[in-house]
């Protein structure tokens, strides 16, 4: 093979037409020269192999392991939000690590503390239970009774243990009813200070800041500023602020008798003929009320109380008040309790 065929072949020789061979070889090869100059600016050049060309592409899932994931991402949707929901409940709802009374939802929308009240919860010892004016609550007293809270009403949880559980009534309203011992539920007012002697009552806190206290059955002890008053069933005692409990009376009692009583309890300019109005008006039953006066006023008036009440119900035999035995008095109070 001659110089021009090698390097029509294959580009090998110089293929000048300058050798030996034929002359129409050498003239073809001179002509594809001249057009491969002619036609060497549009030579294609290959763009150099980056990393990324030469990573082979992921092979196409097949459409049932994608189906499969759909399903599956479907089902645990639901799971994840349900996880979610209970995880926020659990930490808004988390009880308190102390002492604690359980709170129910009676109706309305009752909070405690900052924490609306949804179904039942937990007071604890310093926490805040407040109803609106459409809602009401109840609180289990551990093993002893509950307490109902009306609306428009603030209580707190004072003190939680096994010889006292205590309830700070701030405004608003509640009924306890409760069966224990003596003295193991207590209620602190602006006022005074209520003591369970086992029993029902409602016990409000009225705007001004005094309280109303009604006693539906066993008895409670009201006390404040100095003040001391026995409250047993069928009976009510209001309270005024920095004047403590006044004298409590039976809510059948006449209205004369009652409007007097208040004004001898609270006023001082109409205390007199008040207090005459009270002793004329007053019947067997009221001597609850006056035994309590008699040591609430002074000695002349005194006088005057303690005569009404030997009147209304005098001493049986063997008992000697003029003597002034402290025993001949408890005796003679347990025999006008009777008629209370």
């Amino acid at each position: 093979m001659s110089a021009e065929d090698d390097y029509l072949f294959d580009k090998k020789g110089d293929g000048d037409g300058d050798g030996d061979g034929d002359g129409d070889a050498a003239a073809n090869v001179r002509e594809v020269r001249e057009l491969e100059k002619l036609l060497g600016s549009a030579r294609y050049v290959a763009p150099a192999t980056s990393r990324v060309d030469r990573v082979k592409p992921a092979p196409a899932q097949p459409q049932r392991i994608r189906q499969a994931r759909g399903r599956a991402a479907l089902l645990l949707a639901p799971l994840a939000l349900a996880a979610a929901v209970l995880l926020f409940l659990a930490l808004r709802e988390k009880p308190p690590s102390g002492p604690s009374l359980a709170v129910t939802r009676v109706e309305g929308a009752p909070r405690v503390d900052t924490r609306a009240l949804e179904g039942r919860g937990r007071l604890a010892v310093g926490g805040w239970l407040e109803t609106d004016q459409t809602s009401r609550a109840e609180i289990e007293l551990a093993q002893i009774g509950r307490v109902t809270v009306e609306p428009g009403s603030r209580v707190r949880l004072v003190a939680m243990a096994p010889n006292e559980q205590r309830l700070e009534l701030e405004r608003g309203v509640i009924e306890a009813h409760v069966i224990a011992v003596p003295r193991l539920f207590v209620v602190d007012t602006p006022g005074a200070r209520a003591t369970d002697l086992g029993c029902a009552y409602r016990l409000q806190v009225v705007p001004e800041g005094g309280t109303m206290l009604h006693v539906t059955s066993g008895a409670v002890e009201l006390a404040g500023e100095g003040r001391q008053s026995h409250v047993p069933a069928g009976a009510a005692c209001e309270t005024r602020p920095r004047r403590g409990p006044g004298c409590p009376y039976f809510e059948d009692a006449t209205e004369p008798f009652k409007t007097a009583l208040r004004s001898v309890n609270f006023e001082t300019e109409r205390q007199p003929e008040a207090l005459a109005t009270v002793l004329t008006t007053s019947r067997v039953r009221d001597t609850l009320t006056l035994w309590q006066l008699v040591w609430r006023v002074d000695a002349e008036a005194r006088q005057r109380v303690l005569a009404r009440v030997l009147e209304l119900v005098p001493p049986p035999p063997g008992i000697d008040l003029v003597s002034g035995s402290p025993a001949a008095f408890k005796s003679y109070q347990d025999h006008l309790s009777k008629q209370w």
